[in-house]
């Protein structure tokens, strides 16, 4: 928004002592392990009770969320398009108000609400600026049509829900039976996302060891600095790069991408393999066999190892492109603003535009990619013949997976957000109501029934509102890692599903 906005936002000092101050406050939880390892156990039940919400209000939660979604966008746009009306015309300063107060209460009550938030009650925001001075027409007109705008926005929403109820409800019954499945092995929560970041730890370090072997073949040479009109030569040293190194370096970095989205297909691929054992088999013979985790791995490590590389190569591909265009685009942009003293030449669009497309064409080859480890694992055809036997299948049902891709997705992050902004509200409320009230400060009862031992430590907490934040963010860690493995079973329930009804008969036990 500028510097002007900037400084008129951020109020002064005052805005850099609260950030100084905030630090103090987190710095000071290392002081209080009890109570820090008492709110990680409560952000993993949290998380865990996330699942259980999901498998118990799954439909009714998205059919309310929709609902919610289109309302709440429509009253807010007729909230716009009052005050819009109401206000006073800033482009005419001769024009009079019929509504003075109007202003001042809305300003008022967004003041009160920014300061019943526990981390941001200190803040001092300052509610004197417009868009309209950035937009260039007046403040009526921009509320004015923001409210238009919302409440077409609102409209649309409520019509698209009407005409997608069923495709919702399929939708919704996928997330439930994974939720399902998870249960059925509870220990997936726990050992997939270890197994996950334990193969990536292992990537990261065998390839930063094998650039670091590969840095170390290279030659040494010196830096002169000048200090004090004399060159002194050793202080910094240098590595002369030449082709083969370059390329060397290169080819470690590819290997990176590569065994990390090696990493990310065997994931996918276990997942899908017990989707696939649920819906499809008996479920005594998947209890007399390994656990869910090792079949999956042995199967695909044993039979579909190659077609999991050939997978993870065609991403990395992808993902180089991806991070070249990036790169492409920054050194393109500081070399025309180095030359014109102005940014966004017309190359530096056209890399923009390829990156935003190459962008595009990684998510739609991750979708069809996952569909075609749940195809391998069914059938288990070479990767060319699944990935289009899966991409055609796809095609054939294009409302409900777009409703279970592009919609459903964005409302379980939007939910799995507010769970965890509410999770942390709570864990404020409690270590809150354990201190006693200061002045100024919002009293809650306060609290007796802390153990000892925490209660002793809540005393060495400057702010119950920095614990409350750490634990927020770890509860939306977890609850997104957990939401992340719920949807990739969904997505292969979901493409069982299909592949069963392709034949046209749905004659699967689980179906």
């Amino acid at each position: 928004l500028g510097a002007d906005t900037a400084a008129r936002l951020l109020a002064g000092d005052a805005w850099y002592s609260e950030v100084l101050r905030s630090m103090s406050h987190v710095t000071s939880l290392a002081k209080t392990p009890r109570i820090m390892a008492a709110v990680v156990t409560a952000a993993v039940t949290a998380a865990l009770l996330w699942v259980a919400v999901l498998r118990a209000f799954t439909k009714a939660t998205l059919h309310a969320q929709f609902m919610l979604v289109g309302l709440v966008t429509a009253v807010a746009g007729s909230v716009f398009l009052v005050f819009g009306l109401l206000a006073v015309d800033d482009t005419n300063p001769e024009s009079g108000d019929s509504y003075p107060a109007v202003s001042e209460v809305f300003r008022q009550a967004l003041a009160r609400m920014i300061a019943f938030v526990p981390p941001m009650g200190h803040i001092p925001f300052r509610l004197d600026y417009t868009l309209s001075e950035y937009v260039g027409v007046s403040r009526s007109t921009l509320l004015v049509g923001c409210g238009i705008a919302l409440i077409c926005a609102g409209c649309l929403w409520l019509l698209v829900y009407l005409l997608s109820r069923n495709t919702i409800s399929a939708a919704a019954d996928c997330t439930r039976e994974a939720c399902r499945l998870v249960f059925r092995s509870p220990s997936l929560l726990l050992l997939m996302p270890l197994f996950d970041v334990a193969l990536r730890m292992v990537v990261l370090v065998g390839s930063g060891i094998g650039l670091a072997y590969l840095l170390a073949t290279a030659t040494v040479t010196p830096r002169s600095v000048k200090i004090l009109g004399e060159n002194i030569v050793g202080i910094h040293r240098g590595i002369e790069w030449s082709a083969e190194l370059a390329m060397g370096a290169v080819c470690w970095g590819f290997a990176f991408l590569w065994y990390s989205e090696l990493v990310t297909s065997l994931r996918s691929f276990v997942l899908s393999y017990m989707a696939m054992s649920w819906y499809f088999r008996p479920k005594k013979q998947v209890a007399r066999g390994l656990p869910p985790l090792l079949s999956g791995m042995s199967a695909a490590l044993f039979y579909h190892l190659g077609s999991l590389a050939l997978g993870s190569f065609v991403m990395a591909c992808i993902r180089a492109t991806q991070w070249a265009l990036l790169v492409l685009h920054r050194l393109m942009g500081e070399r025309a603003e180095a030359s014109s003293g102005r940014s966004g030449a017309p190359s530096q669009r056209c890399l923009g535009c390829l990156h935003v497309a190459v962008q595009l064409a990684k998510e739609v080859a991750r979708r069809v990619s996952n569909s075609a480890y749940t195809e391998l694992a069914l059938s288990s055809a070479c990767l060319t013949s699944a990935s289009w036997d899966a991409a055609g299948l796809l095609a054939s049902s294009p409302g409900l997976v777009a409703v279970r891709t592009l919609v459903l997705r964005p409302i379980l992050w939007l939910s799995s957000a507010a769970y965890a902004v509410a999770f942390g509200w709570c864990v404020w409320v409690v270590l809150a109501s354990a201190v006693p009230p200061t002045g100024g400060s919002l009293s809650l009862p306060v609290g007796t029934w802390l153990p000892p031992a925490l209660a002793a430590e809540r005393e060495k907490l400057g702010s119950p509102a920095a614990a409350a934040t750490v634990a927020a963010i770890v509860a939306f860690v977890l609850v997104r890692e957990f939401s992340a493995i719920v949807d990739e079973i969904a997505d292969a329930v979901l493409y069982c599903f299909l592949w069963d009804r392709a034949d046209g008969t749905v004659d699967a036990q689980a179906a």
